[in-house]
């Protein structure tokens, strides 16, 4: 997550949205972690930190031949069978740098991933011996917040890129596929995020953020019948235009990217010794695209596309 300051507690910043969820293309966690700071001087900090690693699977794979693996299927032995649980090797590692040259806030910061599985050697076949794989993933980013025009416009820039990255951007896509051997692929990504925050009173901030997650074709083979990957072109795909009367199966389209473009606006209606009001207005346009895969007749077609539009309003008191 970026910050407004060094790397302070309190001094992270944060989306102004109304959802905690924050936008597409935000770069955060909540997860147990342990962070250890060093400031160099007043301007340059360093930080390092071990995360919970917690991933996320998905694609296509043989239903029924993955015994244990991280985020996908109950837990075994002595843990809740209700819950999904991570069994990688180690934590995800974080290290960051930030600077406070006088002007504006900049970071840059790499992302390391260790993942494991345990999954048949051959995805075809239930009876299979099952083997542990793991797999290195992890990236790269950089953030920048600058006053365009001190007191009155500040602008702040964000991006992402790696392999196995998607569990670090709010639009949650997916971190790893299957293989045919019960291996596991981490999947391309990368995610960015603009905004722009206006201070048109002292009282009334206005906002405006566009971001983007955008995932690529990752371990996209078949075998036989089965499909395995993210992104596989043998996907038949042809319900996913028909009304749900009409269908013959599900959708089996694979989310591709998320786009999100969010405005609104906090006025502090009331301030005074008993704490203040403030009441929110915001917009959201969010917009999924699919794969492009079969038509179920020998041909392909473009991946369906899916929006929405969303608005919200909150009043909020905070007595100090």
């Amino acid at each position: 997550m970026p910050f407004k300051k060094g790397m302070e507690n309190r001094q992270e910043n944060i989306p102004l949205t109304i959802d905690a969820q924050y936008v597409v293309g935000f770069n955060w966690r909540r997860d147990p972690q342990i962070r250890l700071v060093q400031d160099i001087g007043s301007w340059l900090h360093l930080g390092i930190a071990a995360e919970s690693p917690q991933a996320a699977f998905g694609g296509s794979n043989a239903a029924g031949v993955i015994t244990t693996v991280a985020g996908l299927g109950g837990g075994g032995g002595t843990l809740n069978s209700l819950n999904n649980y991570s069994s990688d090797v180690a934590p995800d590692i974080v290290i960051k740098a930030s600077a406070d040259p006088g002007f504006g806030h900049y970071e840059i910061y790499g992302l390391g991933r260790a993942f494991r599985d345990q999954g048949r050697q051959n995805q075809a076949s239930a009876t299979s011996a099952p083997t542990d794989h793991t797999r290195l993933g992890g990236g790269i980013g950089a953030y920048a917040a600058i006053p365009a025009v001190p007191g009155m416009l500040d602008l702040q820039a964000s991006v992402l890129a790696g392999k196995g990255i998607a569990q670090y951007g709010s639009g949650q896509l997916v971190d790893l596929v299957t293989s045919p051997t019960g291996g596991i692929n981490p999947v391309p990504e990368i995610e960015a995020l603009l905004g722009a925050v206006g201070h048109v009173t002292p009282a009334l901030d206005a906002y405006i953020y566009a971001g983007a997650e955008r995932e690529f074709a990752t371990g996209a083979v078949s075998v036989g019948a089965t499909n395995f990957g993210l992104g596989n072109p043998n996907l038949n795909i042809s319900p996913c235009f028909t009304d749900v009367a009409g269908t013959t199966g599900a959708c089996a389209a694979q989310t591709r990217a998320l786009y999100e473009l969010t405005a609104g606006a906090w006025d502090k209606v009331w301030d005074g010794p008993f704490g203040s009001f403030r009441v929110g207005l915001q917009y959201e346009f969010v917009l999924r695209q699919a794969f492009a895969a079969s038509n179920g007749a020998g041909g392909k077609v473009n991946g369906p596309l899916a929006n929405d539009n969303i608005i919200m309003t909150s009043i909020r008191y905070y007595p100090f």
